[in-house]
């Protein structure tokens, strides 16, 4: 873990944690984020009878992303013993949305109190970021074009689901049962692209991929899968 690599004054295995870490974070949350985008109209209405706000919803969404590299760049930070970058930042957030949430509301109607939120959650975010130690500096652009790749893999991942998702509304009437079926047929559509994104790119060393949970299956099912396409 990050503290026993700490502790034990490994920092070069304690940066190599902390870039799995936020690496898996951001990629598992943009995946999501992008696939709930795209699946809006249909998660609404099967939550709610009705794809009204799905605009407004869907902005929202964009926080998740946001708050997941918050919320993992604050358990970097706590093995470091260090409290403050993130209560600071999450302090000017919440002063940055008392301030333009009702401007937003005013000039973009209710989507506007979606956006002030995404916006203060990017300023707690700046600021983390900007005050980072040097040690946990750069876990993403460090040369290895690893945001690059993962841009690419979500947005190949949303036009997919997007495309399908697009032609099944054309056929299937956006009531409940349709939007469970399109929503079902979406994640796997979006899942599969994802994935094989992931990994024709090689987002993942080997090593990373054995200190994923589950890494070491599916690297047995690639593995086996590779074996029956070179034999035929």
């Amino acid at each position: 873990t990050l503290t026993d690599a700490l502790q034990k004054n490994q920092l070069a295995r304690f940066r190599q944690i902390a870039k799995l870490l936020m690496r898996i974070s951001a990629t598992i949350a943009a995946a999501a984020t992008v696939g709930m985008i795209v699946l809006m109209p249909e998660i609404n209405t099967l939550l709610f009878s009705t794809p009204t706000l799905s605009q407004t919803i869907a902005v929202y969404v964009l926080s998740v992303f946001v708050i997941t590299l918050i919320s993992t760049y604050n358990s970097i930070l706590q093995s470091l013993d260090q409290f403050k970058i993130t209560a600071v930042g999450l302090i000017l957030a919440v002063v940055v949305k008392a301030a333009i949430n009702s401007l937003m509301i005013r000039h973009f109607g209710i989507i506007g109190a979606s956006w002030a939120t995404v916006i203060s959650l990017l300023v707690a975010l700046g600021i983390i970021l900007w005050a980072l130690p040097s040690g946990v500096k750069n876990l993403f652009f460090d040369g290895e074009g690893f945001v690059h790749k993962l841009c690419l893999a979500v947005l190949m991942m949303g036009l997919s689901v997007g495309i399908v998702v697009h032609g099944l509304r054309m056929v299937i009437f956006l009531s409940r049962k349709g939007s469970i079926v399109i929503t079902v047929i979406g994640m796997l559509v979006g899942a599969a692209v994802f994935l094989s994104m992931v990994i024709g790119q090689k987002m993942f060393t080997t090593r990373e991929w054995l200190m994923i949970p589950g890494g070491k299956k599916l690297l047995l099912v690639l593995e086996k899968i590779a074996k029956r396409g070179n034999s035929k």
